[in-house]
């Protein structure tokens, strides 16, 4: 953005001879007046131009017309980029690599136009890495908030009742302040049914027309005054004399206003303000800067080596859905079905077993009978569908990581298969939920969508893909389509709703019975499977070595953008192993086993100690949970707890235990746990943590 032109009675960096103009725009009491100052004393500023921008990108979005469009690059290994439907009035922006951008917001209206019934669920899911360009860049820090506070009312009325008139009035608070039309909030929030998806889709539409042409540069001109205050004040800080260094802007947020509104330009912002440079600020633009990050690439052992096992990976994920029979027959004669597969991409810490734990009759579930001192957990699915080979290679590739906590510490990964999941991403979430949609509709008791429905409810993975260049061939849901026609599936989607029965014999057993029939030979569910396998193999030969490589270089480009800023602000010194650890350490985790130090090595960075192994051996995850699982039930205190306790929290908190007892290599106490802040099933916490502690202490006495 251009700064303003200098005015009359000015020095020439623009600070005026009776204080500056940022020193008045601090005292004035509101928008209005700060609106009234910036035309008296900065009319050529070019925020007063986005004013008038947003407001006709506004009017183009009500009238259905997307704001934002998300452009597929030329290289299909490169991120997407984004395109604005209105050129802004913007410069550069301050920012380097990607960015994961959440533009769903910004395409509401459009989306409720042809999806009014599940609009809020179809935007919250589109998200898409993006080059950090201008364009990128405001759509995340001045379309996406804008938008937000427009469109909030929608959200507002699919809030939970109990919560809704606190958030109401909020809203119209906020409405009050910019001066948006409060007289079009009954339109969204009077709907005489609201759990109606017709009557809901008809009001956000009514609201969307109400609305319409009554958002002009005034509403939006408030609106830049309200959310740039805090810019202004943290400049003004208290105790704070100008001129102040550009680290004035120390958090994320401010950062994101500065770069949106005067294009990361530190000098740009002064001259807005009236004020001074700072002699260090000046002292670094005369050594010459400081030089931009090199470009990342794959080419390390380590990613190359995670290049080879995430194929293996993904040829068993393949496996295991394609040889899936309806009855739940895998094809080895293990029994295993779609719903042990639910948590193949997710499947953290061995997976509770889904009863509630008690020796006591009268506390039982009467359709769940009690299991007295069956072990609380059984093996993650992994160790039921992968091969030992690969196994074992998992846990030597992602079987350590570090925590932002303690970046220097390597600590034992309890659940390296998530990381491979956040790696194959939308990729294997897309293949592996169309998969078990086809399964469900056939095997029971219900699916969350039917055949008809999957492009629709994909719809978000699905242009994530094709943007990358790597889409989806759109004749598997047609093919899919065909074959549900000819014979469809007996068993509902969620939409179709869907009824149970229970049934309580003479001699009081119960019975639950979803009351549809038993497909035990559903050939039509074998061509659905096939058709899907013989797709998703293709879009593997084809792309998943591209999306692999992909995913690497926008993570390392994320992290040489970050580094690179955080050098900027500290005047050329890079930051410390703390400082750099919020982007450093999830990707390190990914690609690095947690080694930092090779993650800053290889994109040339000053060399940092590689973190300290901290070993701490438990065996094998899951017996150890379900000996000090036994250990902390069989006590008075646990059999006191009413209802029972949790196996899954149990689990969970352990594991979280463990963890900090590694990293910190002695005990835990109950505040470096957060025990305070924590639900303890119904006890105190103080009793709850000592009841966990000592178990998992016992155990590992006896196991060391």
């Amino acid at each position: 953005m251009t700064g303003p032109a200098d005015q009359p009675g000015t020095t020439p960096t623009g600070r005026i001879k009776d204080g500056t103009y940022g020193e008045a725009l601090l005292a004035t009491a509101g928008p209005d007046a700060a609106i009234r100052l910036e035309g008296q004393r900065r009319p050529d500023h070019g925020a007063v131009a986005i004013d008038r921008w947003l407001a006709d990108l506004t009017a183009d979005a009500l009238r259905g017309t997307p704001p934002v469009r998300i452009v597929r690059a030329d290289h299909n290994r490169m991120p997407a980029q984004v395109e604005l439907s209105r050129p802004a009035p913007l410069g550069p922006a301050d920012a380097d690599g990607t960015l994961s951008l959440a533009w769903g917001t910004c395409r509401l209206a459009t989306t409720i136009g042809v999806q009014p019934r599940f609009a809020l669920t179809v935007a919250a899911r589109q998200r898409t890495t993006v080059t950090a360009d201008a364009a990128a860049v405001a759509t995340r820090d001045l379309l996406v908030p804008w938008f937000g506070v427009l469109y909030r009312p929608i959200t507002v009325a699919a809030a939970p009742p109990d919560v809704r008139p606190d958030l109401q009035r909020d809203t119209a608070d906020t409405w009050v302040r910019i001066g948006l039309p409060t007289d079009v909030l009954d339109a969204i929030w009077t709907t005489p049914h609201p759990s109606n998806l017709d009557q809901i889709a008809a009001a956000r539409q009514r609201f969307l027309a109400a609305l319409a042409g009554r958002v002009t540069a005034t509403e939006t001109g408030r609106w830049r005054h309200l959310i740039t205050r805090p810019l202004i004040e943290a400049y003004y800080a208290p105790k704070q004399r100008p001129p102040r260094r550009r680290t004035a802007l120390r958090n994320k947020s401010l950062r994101a206003l500065h770069a949106t509104w005067f294009g990361g330009d530190w000098a740009a912002f002064l001259h807005y303000l009236g004020e001074d440079p700072h002699a260090d600020d000046l002292a670094v633009e005369d050594a010459g800067g400081i030089p931009a990050p090199p470009v990342p690439t794959v080419d390390h052992p380590s990613i190359t080596a995670r290049f080879d096992a995430l194929r293996r990976w993904w040829e068993e994920f393949d496996r295991a859905h394609a040889t899936l029979e309806p009855d739940g027959t895998y094809s080895d004669g293990e029994r295993l079905d779609g719903r042990d597969l639910v948590d193949l991409l997710r499947p953290g810490v061995p997976t509770p077993r889904p009863f509630v734990r008690t020796d006591d009759p009268e506390r039982a579930d009467p359709v769940r009978p009690a299991r007295a001192w069956v072990d609380p957990f059984v093996a993650p699915v992994t160790d039921r569908i992968l091969s030992q080979p690969l196994r074992d290679t998992i846990g030597q590739l992602w079987g350590t990581s570090v925590e932002r906590r303690w970046p220097d510490r390597l600590l034992d990964e309890t659940a390296p298969h998530d990381l491979i999941a956040d790696i194959v991403g939308v990729a294997g979430k897309v293949w592996h939920e169309i998969a078990l949609t086809c399964w469900y509709l056939w095997a029971g008791p219900y699916a969350r969508c039917g055949v008809a429905e999957l492009q629709e409810r994909h719809a978000a993975e699905l242009a994530e893909l094709q943007t990358a260049g790597m889409p989806v061939n759109p004749t598997l849901f047609t093919d899919l389509t065909r074959i549900d026609a000819a014979d469809p599936a007996p068993y509902p989607s969620m939409g179709d709703g869907m009824s149970v029965g229970v049934t309580v014999s003479a001699d009081g057993q119960v019975h639950i019975h979803d009351g549809q029939p038993d497909h035990a030979a559903a050939s039509p569910y074998l061509l659905l499977r096939d058709t899907v396998s013989r797709h998703r193999r293709d879009w593997a030969d084809r792309y998943l070595h591209g999306w692999l490589e992909r995913t690497a270089l926008t993570d390392l480009a994320a992290v040489t953008a970050d580094l690179h800023r955080r050098t900027v602000e500290r005047s050329g010194k890079p930051p410390t192993l703390k400082q750099a650890a919020p982007a450093t350490v999830p990707i390190a985790n990914r690609w690095f086993a947690g080694d930092i130090s090779a993650l800053v090595d290889h994109l040339g960075g000053r060399p940092v100690a590689p973190p300290v192994p901290m070993p701490l051996p438990i065996g094998d995850t899951t017996d150890f949970l379900n000996e000090a699982g036994r250990r902390m039930l069989d006590t008075p205190a646990a059999r006191a707890i009413d209802p029972p306790l949790s196996d899954l929290a149990m689990g969970q908190r352990m594991l979280q235990y463990l963890r900090v007892r590694q990293a910190r290599g002695n005990p835990s106490t109950a505040t470096q746990m957060g025990a305070a802040r924590q639900s303890w099933w119904g006890t105190d916490a103080a009793t709850g943590y000592r009841m966990l502690a000592d178990a998992v202490e016992a155990t590992l006495t006896d196991r060391n």
